[in-house]
């Protein structure tokens, strides 16, 4: 790459954290998605996304017993254009779900509804079909569309504040049907003024996120990946006094994925490795059903 293509890549990634107002967690790229669209394109994702969450961890001590139960349907569409001569994609994105805690929680109130809509414009300032190399960089921005009440506090649909994500996704071929992917994302938060029942201020700092695995492809049709992810940061505050409640997370996720006439079937399985704060994840289940036109 030349120094051209450096000086071009961070005025787009200055121009692209402009778009950045505030996103509630790490933004995991599908195996794949770090390859440049073809302009014209139109996408539509529906995805299924099943979360099981039990034991709570603060500052590494666990307090066994707590289930959540999360069920989500995700409808996204995108469309792919040039911009400047550089491949551009941009979709929006609404969640409608249920969160169901038992348990220890069992006394507690469940919330079902829509999520918070989020939108999405990538560039990527380097892309080569023929080498299988690409650099892509993401504005991610999330509005406070979803179901929320303060009495539920954790257990809402919606986040009730609007936030944003900068990611930066790079992808290569390192050998014959083999792909490396890695991306590095940094979230920030706007606050929330009507927390809990006492209607306190949440405020957040920066969540940052990093993910790499590899894609092998099978042939036109299968494809299988690995993906490993690491989030540190994103501590909260309530009304001016610090939770101490970094998080320090690592969590790993398989994918398959099938090509047919009709569409694209993907399936991806995944948990938490270990985490220092937050309820663990036991399970992460997600179906996808993808097409293009």
């Amino acid at each position: 790459m030349n120094s051209g293509f450096h000086r071009t890549a961070a005025k787009l990634i200055v121009i692209t954290g402009m778009l950045c107002l505030k996103q509630a967690a790490a933004i995991d790229l599908i195996p794949g998605e770090t390859i440049a669209p073809i302009a014209g394109t139109k996408f539509f994702l529906l995805s299924y996304q099943l979360s099981e969450r039990g034991d709570k961890f603060t500052n590494n001590s666990r307090i066994r017993g707590s289930k959540i139960k999360t069920e989500q349907l995700q409808v996204r569409a995108g469309y792919a254009f040039d911009m400047n001569s550089f491949p551009t994609f941009f979709y929006a994105q609404i969640p409608v779900g249920t969160i169901e805690p038992s348990g220890t929680l069992s006394n507690k109130v469940g919330n079902s509804g829509i999520g918070d809509m989020s939108f999405l414009l990538a560039v990527w300032p380097y892309s080569n079909h023929d080498t299988g190399e690409y650099l892509g960089v993401g504005a991610y921005l999330t509005l406070p569309t979803g179901s929320y009440e303060p009495q539920r506090t954790f257990l809402n649909m919606g986040a009730n504040r609007m936030s944003s994500a900068l990611q930066i996704g790079y992808q290569r071929s390192i050998m014959r049907n083999l792909e490396w992917m890695s991306a590095i994302d940094g979230v920030s938060f706007a606050t929330n003024d009507d927390y809990s029942l006492i209607r306190a201020t949440l405020r957040q700092k920066n969540l940052y996120n990093f993910q790499t695995g590899l894609r092998y492809v099978i042939n036109d049709r299968y494809s299988l990946a690995a993906m490993h992810f690491y989030s540190q940061g994103g501590e909260t505050n309530v009304n001016g006094v610090d939770t101490n409640d970094t998080t320090s997370l690592q969590r790993w996720q398989i994918t398959g994925v099938a090509n047919f006439n009709f569409g694209k079937v993907t399936i991806q399985y995944g948990r938490d490795q270990e985490t220092k704060n937050g309820f663990i994840e036991n399970k992460r289940l997600i179906i996808r059903y993808g097409m293009r036109f």
